[in-house]
């Protein structure tokens, strides 16, 4: 054999020499065979169970995280069926709520008028039986009782049963509240022969005589909207050189806390009644004191709240007011009109000073104190004489412009105090001036 640094040499001479090379050639190839066993399974265990392992792990890791996003979905959903359920309960339960809060309005809303039209009855037929007034804090006693009945709401219902019952010579009402065997008892009373009434005081009574029994006679009262917007025509301009006087009036609910704040204003001579001239207006006639009369207005004085303000819709109320004013016709003997609430605390004589500054204004369409940043507030209104004359020739012009601008009635839900301010600003021309004081 010839020996050479060539592999090819090698592997020629192998082939040239047969013999010899098998000797050795069979343990070479096997242990390169083995070599390449040994050294595979190296590599097999050093790296090829990698992958699978790492396949293994990731398929372990998917499969978790599918479940949890499988979780975690069903719990959304559960929480969104739950979170529906409830929303559905709270709408369930706020139109279950709306639909009894709509329940109870409409019934509030019927007994309401239930009670003003049998109020407007009673008034109505007082008016055709020329009801004599009644005295608020007197009792008219007598030896004999002739009849009590429970239950009755005014002493002008007790008044109209006096005048039914046979041989009722006047009657007292209980006005005192939650007084056990008085609060709404009508006592209606019996003269004997030759027996004279006797008068005695008594806070907790209402009393009167009887209405004329003879045949109804005719009564006015208004019987549409129009009639009640629909004032009387005014008389002509007639402003003295003093232009500081004033008719203060007010305007009573009859049977209530405020007969007894103008009766005790009366007394001392205060509030309104210490103006040039004074009225107080009410349903009823009612002689708070002697020398003290309330005149009566075609209206039951009976409102509802409601509006945009939540506050009482009394623009027909008040209209009834302005036309026994402007039917009185005192307001054309002074150059001020002003309307003040019974609860409401007025001085005349801190108002009559500033009349002065306005002198400029109570001609023409007149001119009217605007007493809130707000708007007009109606506890104190004053007005000129000409402005109550523009009221009046303008007011039903307004209810008509305000139905077409409130898409309904023409008193726009609104109370009288802001109704006429409108009035008097967008239709009657009257002036405004801002006087906080």
């Amino acid at each position: 054999m010839r020996c050479s640094d060539s592999d090819a040499e090698l592997l020629v001479a192998l082939e040239a020499e047969p013999g010899s090379a098998r000797r050795w050639q069979s343990p070479l190839r096997l242990a390169a065979v083995l070599l390449v066993g040994l050294l595979a399974t190296v590599a097999v265990l050093a790296y090829g169970l990698q992958g699978p392992l790492a396949s293994t792990y990731s398929r372990s890791e998917t499969i978790q995280a599918a479940a949890l996003n499988v979780a975690e979905d069903a719990q959304n959903q559960a929480a969104a069926a739950t979170a529906a359920a409830a929303a559905a309960a709270q709408a369930q339960a706020a139109a279950a709520a709306a639909a009894a809060a709509a329940a109870a309005a409409r019934a509030r809303h019927a007994a309401f008028m239930r009670d003003k039209q049998e109020t407007e009855a009673v008034l109505r037929w007082q008016g055709q039986h020329d009801c004599p007034s009644q005295l608020a804090g007197m009792d008219i006693v007598t030896k004999d009782a002739l009849k009590t009945i429970q239950y009755v709401k005014s002493a002008a219902e007790c008044q109209k049963a006096c005048t039914e019952v046979p041989g009722c010579a006047s009657f007292s009402w209980g006005y005192a509240r939650n007084t056990w065997g008085t609060t709404d008892h009508c006592f209606l009373k019996q003269l004997a022969v030759n027996e004279t009434a006797i008068l005695r005081p008594n806070a907790a009574l209402v009393s009167g005589l009887p209405c004329n029994k003879s045949a109804a006679s005719d009564y006015w009262w208004p019987s549409s909207l129009h009639d009640r917007f629909a004032l009387p025509k005014p008389g002509e301009e007639n402003l003295s050189p003093n232009i500081t006087t004033m008719l203060c009036t007010a305007m009573m609910v009859p049977y209530s806390y405020e007969q007894g704040l103008l009766n005790m204003q009366f007394e001392k001579q205060i509030g309104i009644f210490s103006c040039d001239k004074y009225a107080v207006y009410s349903s009823q006639s009612i002689e708070l004191s002697p020398g003290l009369v309330t005149r009566k207005i075609h209206s039951t004085q009976k409102c509802e709240m409601g509006g945009q303000f939540g506050t009482a819709l009394n623009t027909e109320i008040f209209m009834a007011f302005w036309r026994a004013v402007i039917e009185d016709d005192e307001y054309r003997q002074v150059a001020w009109t002003v309307k003040v609430d019974p609860d409401s605390v007025f001085f005349p004589s801190r108002l009559a000073p500033l009349l002065h500054n306005y002198e400029y204004g109570i001609k023409d369409n007149g001119i009217y104190f605007n007493n809130c940043k707000h708007g007009l507030h109606g506890p104190i209104e004053v007005f000129s004489q000409n402005a109550i004359r523009s009221l009046a020739k303008h007011a039903l012009n307004c209810y008509w412009a305000f139905t077409g601008m409130c898409h309904g009635p023409g008193d726009c839900n609104y109370g009288e105090d802001l109704w006429v301010d409108q009035c008097f600003m967008k239709f009657a021309g009257v002036k405004r001036v801002f006087v906080w004081q």
